[in-house]
């Protein structure tokens, strides 16, 4: 399972300052889930439905396989005034805490490719982070925040998109010293086969299903 730590909080945000580029590119994705097709009715099911913990915490189990397994009721949808405000983007996204621990779940939804993703993960990591270290005490025994980024692609191309990846360029701006080296995970439904989402007594594999039917 790949991690967003705090250490490499700590070297980005001192190597590059990137939020307002990455801002515009989030807010440049045009991201549309209208109801008008089978399809976009698919989308807003996938959404409903990470919007449940207790769906969370199965797919957390059966896709990511934590070393603990993860309680519906140890679960929180994270947010504040700092991320309200720094989430403009058009596309979906949930954070999801575990209570009393500084372990965040980062889920972005997606349809269609995106080769810009390395580094809006970063951004929202880097907000979860600066938002946690608003007004905090930090005492000696207390653990640094760990971020769990999660794509869900349900798109029909092929996602070519490294997961482990050094990039340097948004869009049409070429950022030649800002070198960004990032690991997040994904779950693609082109990858999972119908016996794996068979085995899953979730409505997220469900869902999946029916799509996978229906592509």
């Amino acid at each position: 399972m790949k991690v967003f730590t705090y250490n490499q909080y700590i070297e980005y945000i001192h190597k590059v300052r990137l939020n307002a580029v990455l801002q515009l590119a989030e807010e440049n994705a045009g991201y549309n889930l209208e109801c008008t097709s089978e399809q976009n009715s698919n989308d807003k099911a996938i959404i409903d439905i990470l919007k449940k913990k207790r769906e969370v915490s199965s797919l957390i189990n059966d896709f990511l396989i934590p070393r603990e397994k993860v309680q519906a009721k140890d679960l929180q949808v994270y947010t504040n005034d700092y991320i309200n405000k720094k989430n403009n983007s058009k596309e979906f996204q949930i954070i999801y805490k575990i209570e009393k621990k500084p372990i965040f779940y980062l889920f972005k939804y997606k349809v269609k490719t995106d080769d810009e993703i390395n580094y809006k993960i970063l951004n929202s990591c880097i907000d979860i982070i600066q938002s946690w270290s608003i007004g905090q005490k930090k005492e000696k025994h207390e653990r640094y925040p760990l971020i769990v980024p999660v794509v869900i692609y349900t798109g029909k191309d092929i996602w070519k998109i490294p997961k482990h990846n050094k990039q340097k360029k948004i869009g049409t701006f070429i950022l030649e010293k800002n070198q960004i080296d990032l690991e997040y995970n994904i779950i693609d439904i082109n990858k999972l086969s119908t016996k794996f989402l068979l085995q899953k007594n979730s409505e997220f594999s469900q869902r999946m299903l029916i799509m996978k039917a229906n592509s």
